[in-house]
């Protein structure tokens, strides 16, 4: 019987074997926003168009784990340290709020439809952080790798004590989310 089998992937923007990306985002007009390295080192934050050209977004020197963009057009970005970043595309990195605890490492971001930024990383803590700065913590001790909103609930892959899964919060009313719920065990 004949067929034809149709790619799951294909190569896309010409990425080349000596640059590694991070942190991908895609914009309003489909555009893809990725952290990238060349030979080791940032080469900034770049912009691909679905025709697979790149120009560089913004300057940076850092890699940057996870970014998003909020309801402003502005970009947010974590990198590992205890702040929340952002950029207006080609300006200049902005500290937009730093959680008070020098042990906090923040690796992931999502905002959910109120406008809040949800954080975490390696932490005691799930954060939110309003559009007034006030940053807010939520007990859950992991490290997490990954936050969505999706239809008002907050995921989190994460890894405790060595097992990873993905956990929901469903967010109240308030803004606020309460124990997370287990719903993949990896």
């Amino acid at each position: 019987i004949a067929y034809k089998l149709e790619a799951a992937a294909e190569s896309f923007g010409g990425v080349a074997e000596f640059e590694e990306p991070f942190g991908i985002v895609s914009d309003v007009d489909g555009n893809l926003v990725l952290s990238m390295f060349s030979d080791g080192r940032s080469i900034g934050i770049q912009e691909y168009a679905p025709d697979g050209s790149r120009t560089t977004w913004v300057e940076s020197t850092f890699k940057w784990d996870a970014m998003d963009f909020g309801a402003d057009g502005m970009l947010y970005a974590v990198r590992g340290v205890r702040a929340l970043f952002r950029f207006a595309e080609g300006g200049t990195q902005e500290t937009f709020a730093v959680v008070d605890d020098n042990t906090v490492k923040l690796d992931a971001i999502a905002f959910d439809a109120s406008g809040n930024i949800w954080t975490g990383g390696r932490s005691a803590n799930l954060y939110r952080i309003d559009a007034d700065k006030t940053v807010t913590g939520f007990p859950f001790e992991a490290d997490v790798t990954d936050l969505v909103v999706a239809d008002g609930v907050l995921y989190a892959t994460a890894a405790i004590d060595g097992s990873s899964g993905v956990w929901k919060f469903p967010i109240d009313g308030s803004g606020g989310i309460g124990s997370g719920e287990l719903v993949i065990d990896v």
